[in-house]
């Protein structure tokens, strides 16, 4: 607290022996400042800002009463307590400053010791009241920047249940749409990055997301490594919510691509959506985390880790709120762990985007660059990763899905089987019975396949008339149960069936070794050898 030593009482009085004797009894413990008038006090204290006025009433021109009553109107000024030093002494005259603001009212003649103490009452009350408010700014400054972290890191409503309750209340949504992004490649890349390069770089990126988070109105959750996490609809529910996470998924492909690591090539982005209804709250007592919860959540997060680089995958929810708007191309059936099979899509633009989205003029695949909407579809149907036939994946959706399939199993070391089957007189078919029999010819065989294996294997369409399953935790001895199976499933089918001709079948097997050097596609080339009538 300031020392009473260094604080600054005004006398304000137009007779020079008052003035001298204040001077007298004061000069040695204060620092003192004059004024002998109204006017001239009143510019005074905007330089000098006294601790204190002693002010005299009787002054020609301007009295003590106005000088006063404008001190107390003006803020600056208003808290500078003010001592009357008149020789005015009834109670009237004493009531009329009090009211006016005064603290105080010394009648003349002047008592020294009465005025020595009353004046270092006031400044010590006056100090106090000084400390007073320093302490309540500073709880307000701090306070406030625990309300900014806490609004950095939580949502609004959050923040304030926990500042009226103490504790935030679980909430249920009855739709949202939950966004999950990951960066392609980061482990490989942080282990080439230094710790800095790679804190920057990712720093940057989510810097950039979380700019169109807010410019799209929705609410970042969390970030987990590479991975970032938002959702739109919450808290407060509005109709746009997929629509938004739709845009800002598609600016994030615009935006990754201008993020280049030190000495490498741009970064690549996989992005999944998935909308319907979630759970919100605060997990913990300590280091609050607003978080979701549902099989909405856990599916967007499957859509993105099943996903390709530089696409958006959507399930049918979400392209159903936003068919209408936005242009998409077919996926196909993809087996979700734990939730069966999802029809998915991949998201490519809105349909009236004149602003020319880099996602809307190339398809993200290296080596494409395809130019407008229409052709990116088009392309799209070469690179297609369902048939659309048979609803298998096709061999560049097999292909993708079975080199996850591989990682996932070279860390838990796990077997895989592969089977190639090819249906051997689809040719005769289509020559004898005309191309309509052989399309059904190539759906019988594929309904085959999906009644003989398991919803976790994974079945494809990989050329005109030849199939291939990818499976895993299959032993020698379950490997020539599931062979023995099909060819009884294709007998079966054909004593079932009323077409007037046989589905003539070979097929092939390889185990595919987890630690193997060996590409698929050289794999595939050494089966399409070794295949063999499996029904006739």
């Amino acid at each position: 607290m300031q020392d009473l030593s260094q604080c600054t009482v005004m006398i304000v009085d137009d007779t020079e022996a008052n003035v001298e004797l204040l001077v007298a009894l004061l000069g040695n413990f204060y620092d003192l400042t004059v004024a002998m008038d109204g006017p001239t006090a009143l510019e005074t204290v905007k330089d000098v800002a006294p601790d204190l006025i002693l002010l005299d009433v009787m002054m020609p021109g301007m009295d003590g009463y106005e000088v006063c009553r404008r001190l107390k109107t003006d803020p600056d000024s208003a808290e500078i307590p003010v001592i009357f030093v008149t020789a005015l002494s009834e109670v009237e005259d004493e009531a009329k400053g009090l009211g006016l603001g005064a603290v105080d009212y010394i009648a003349k003649p002047i008592n020294p010791p009465i005025l020595m103490a009353r004046v270092r009452n006031h400044l010590e009350l006056k100090l106090l009241r000084d400390k007073e408010k320093a302490n309540l700014a500073r709880v307000e400054s701090e306070k406030a920047s625990s309300e900014t972290v806490l609004f950095n890191v939580l949502p609004e409503h959050v923040v304030e249940q926990l500042k009226d309750k103490g504790r935030v209340t679980a909430q249920s949504h009855d739709e949202a749409t939950v966004l999950f992004a990951d960066l392609v490649g980061f482990t490989q890349l942080s282990s080439r990055l230094s710790p800095m390069e790679l804190i920057t770089m990712l720093n940057d990126v989510f810097s950039a997301f979380d700019d169109l988070a807010v410019k799209y109105n929705l609410e970042k959750i969390k970030t987990i490594g590479d991975a970032y996490m938002v959702v739109g609809g919450i808290p407060d529910y509005h109709e746009r919510h997929a629509a938004s996470i739709a845009d800002m998924a598609l600016d994030m492909l615009d935006e990754i691509k201008r993020h280049h690591p030190p000495g490498g090539q741009p970064l690549e982005l996989r992005v999944g959506i998935n909308t319907g209804p979630v759970m919100t709250g605060v997990v913990g007592m300590k280091k609050y985390f607003f978080d979701l919860w549902g099989d909405t959540v856990n599916v967007a997060s499957r859509m993105e880790s099943q996903g390709l680089p530089g696409f958006i995958q959507v399930t049918g929810a979400t392209y159903r709120q936003l068919q209408d708007a936005y242009e998409f191309a077919s996926r196909g059936v993809i087996h979700v762990k734990g939730k069966g099979e999802f029809a998915t899509y991949f998201l490519l633009g809105r349909k009236d985007d004149s602003r020319g989205h880099d996602s809307l003029k190339s398809i993200h695949i290296k080596g494409i660059a395809s130019h407008g909407l229409a052709l990116a579809k088009e392309e799209l149907k070469t690179l297609a990763l369902s048939d659309d036939l048979t609803g298998l994946h096709s061999r560049n959706g097999f292909l993708a899905l079975a080199q996850q399939q591989r990682v996932i199993a070279q860390r838990e070391k796990r077997n895989i089987l592969l089977l190639l089957v090819r249906l051997d007189n689809l040719e005769a078919i289509q020559k004898e019975h005309g191309l309509d029999k052989g399309d059904t010819a190539l759906k019988e065989t594929a309904g085959v396949l999906f009644k003989t294996f398991r919803n976790s294997d994974v079945v494809g369409r990989i050329g005109e008339n030849l199939f291939l399953v990818f499976g895993m935790e299959i032993t020698k001895a379950s490997d020539d149960i599931l062979e023995n199976r099909l060819r009884q499933t294709f007998e079966k089918n054909d004593l079932d069936r009323v077409q007037n001709y046989p589905l003539q079948i070979s097929a092939s097997r390889a185990a595919w070794e987890p630690g193997s050097s060996m590409a698929l596609e050289e794999l595939l080339t050494e089966m399409e050898g070794a295949l063999s009538v499996l029904a006739s």
